[in-house]
């Protein structure tokens, strides 16, 4: 009898649940307005109805300890027992939303990737993602000599690190709104409309709207201004990134801001700040750097998780 499995990846803005057979991906899948309900558990049972599920793996926008997950952007405690329990599934499992994309990186094909900086291949090397949307997410992808293993991290709320003067001043604008500024106050939706505050003097606009001028007028607004500074301080996190997790198999960028504003990250903006390394530019140019484009990475990582199960 074949297995039924169900995924998820549950983040601030919505929750995608798939169910699959083995050898059949997707066969019934569907996205919920997160905010929309006040638990997993009730979008899971709206989903499910009276579904027989063997395993489940639930990708969660948060910190995961011992099966447990309070969300950062959402006011949920997720536990794998009690879901377990609710839905008699013999087998549940709480990841990173990040480290489920992880487990997925290496099977993504091609055509579901556009690359910003060829470098150099190395497969038999450490790779790491980062992801802006609702929030930031980052994840190294160590390799043990044998097989790429995912590492769950927090590395989004690190501190801010300005590089220059105009950086020194955003910091300081956004450290009268928030007691501890870090690379997701920037580096996010909320964060992209913290920005064009910045530069347009405290004006105020949703992060669609910016992005949406930005990609249609090809003066430089304050909207394309906004943007490709977003960019560009994303390549310089996701350089720092690459320097700790010394990722030189890789560094992949997903999450669900990246492929709306693909055309503006080509501009090479991001490749600035990836390379504004002082001395080790030099070997951050090696690394090649990819955009994920397929919208369930993170189902299919939850999914190739699931299979590893014995």
């Amino acid at each position: 009898m074949q297995r039924r499995i169900l995924v998820g990846d549950i983040g601030g803005t919505k929750t995608e649940l798939a169910l699959v057979s083995d050898g059949i991906l997707f066969d019934r899948m569907e996205r919920f307005p997160s905010k929309d309900y006040d638990s997993l558990e009730a979008i899971i049972s709206k989903f499910l109805g009276n579904e027989r599920i063997d395993i489940a793996c639930f990708g969660i926008a948060g910190p995961i300890k011992n099966g447990v997950c309070h969300t950062t952007n959402l006011p949920w405690t997720i536990e794998s027992t009690k879901i377990s329990k609710q839905f008699n599934i013999p087998n549940v499992f709480l990841l990173n939303d990040l480290t489920a994309s992880a487990y997925g990186i290496n099977k993504i094909p091609n055509e579901k990737l556009y690359t910003i900086n060829q470098g150099e291949l190395s497969l038999c090397e450490n790779k790491a993602l980062i992801s802006p949307g609702t929030g930031l997410g980052e994840a190294l992808i160590i390799y043990d000599g044998t097989k790429h293993i995912p590492i769950s991290s927090e590395g989004g709320h690190t501190d801010f690190a300005p590089r220059n003067e105009r950086e020194i001043e955003l910091y300081r604008y956004l450290r009268e709104k928030f007691s501890h500024v870090s690379y997701e106050r920037i580096l996010s939706g909320e964060g992209l409309s913290g920005l064009y505050s910045f530069i347009a003097e405290g004006e105020k606009r949703n992060p669609e709207d910016i992005t949406k001028e930005a990609l249609s007028i090809k003066n430089p607004t304050k909207a394309k201004c906004a943007l490709k500074w977003f960019c560009e301080i994303l390549g310089a996190e996701a350089g720092n990134l690459a320097l700790k997790g010394y990722a030189i198999g890789g560094i992949y960028i997903g999450g669900g801001i990246p492929p709306k504003i693909l055309e503006v990250l080509k501009e090479g903006d991001f490749m600035v700040g990836f390379l504004d390394k002082g001395r080790f530019g030099s070997l951050l140019k090696k690394i090649p750097v990819h955009v994920i484009l397929d919208p369930y990475s993170t189902l299919f990582g939850a999914l190739y998780f699931c299979k590893l199960q014995k």
